[in-house]
């Protein structure tokens, strides 16, 4: 659709849609009117508008959303391009009239793969340090950087256990060696089966060994900061994760503030994001 303005400039043309849903499974006719006056009339020359390439198409649509809102966000499309519309339903008396559709908005969808890489682990070239490591069996702080987040070899190697008996708080460093992008940490503390250990969920117990209250942080460049929602207190879980916007560190750290049975013991530190 075009006009020609009062001052006989022609305008660009501009696309015009009309919803005929209601007219579905009818016969009917097309008429366009435009009424002439006599301000429609300068020097005797008549201005207007301009109709071209009419289409009638059988677009199908599906509803995504019918309920009263202000504003929507749309989820869960595939790779693609496709169409949307948006209409007003009113309220006549005892009946809802829907208006007519907005014009068609073109959108298309890429989706990107998520990072979900453990970069805390040695094979990622990340290495962990302590405050303090107990020496009588092997609690390298290594060994909670190794994948094992089940705690098969504990006491040799599948995790850490500091060496200051009831004293914190203990400090579980994990050195990326590089800057990387993370939104989740899990941190694994000892199961209370430890000698016949279950791979953990968020619901296996770790009540009787399992570390207490802790911080959960990340290094700014120049102080430590708790990542929202990491200052965990009263844990009595073998696995807790900690969700959060992207963040972007060097290295993170694991504060802890109390234990049970008088030491920190960590079984595996996860923190996910890119390489």
């Amino acid at each position: 659709l075009r006009r020609r303005a009062a001052s006989f400039a022609e305008e660009a043309f501009t696309n015009q849609q009309l919803d005929l849903t209601i007219y579905s499974g009818q016969s009917i006719r097309l008429r366009f009117r435009f009424a002439l006056g006599a301000s429609n009339v300068i020097l005797w020359t008549q201005y207007g508008w301009y109709i071209d390439d009419i289409s009638i198409t059988n677009d199908s649509f599906t509803d995504i959303v019918s309920t009263a809102l202000t504003s929507h966000t749309v989820t869960g499309r595939s790779n693609g391009t496709r169409c949307y519309r948006a209409r007003t339903t009113y309220t006549l008396g005892a009946q809802q009239v829907p208006g007519p559709f907005s014009n068609e908005v073109e959108a298309t969808s890429s989706l990107v793969a998520a990072c979900d890489v453990n970069v805390a682990h040695a094979s990622q070239g990340s290495v962990a340090t302590a405050s303090s490591t107990q020496s009588s069996r092997n609690y390298s702080p290594a060994g909670a950087i190794n994948g094992d987040v089940i705690g098969a070899g504990w006491e040799q190697g599948g995790g850490w256990n500091d060496d200051t008996r009831g004293v914190w708080p203990d400090n579980l460093d994990v050195n990326f060696n590089a800057t990387r992008t993370i939104n989740t940490i899990n941190v694994y503390t000892l199961q209370n089966n430890f000698k016949d250990p279950v791979q953990p969920t968020t619901s296996t117990p770790a009540d009787l060994y399992g570390i207490l209250d802790f911080d959960v942080q990340y290094w700014n460049g120049s102080a430590w900061i708790t990542v929202p929602g990491g200052a965990i207190r009263g844990n009595n879980k073998a696995m807790v994760t900690i969700s959060f916007a992207n963040l972007a560190t060097t290295k993170i750290r694991i504060n802890v503030l109390n234990g049970r049975v008088y030491y920190s013991r960590i079984v595996e530190v996860e923190a996910l994001g890119c390489p």
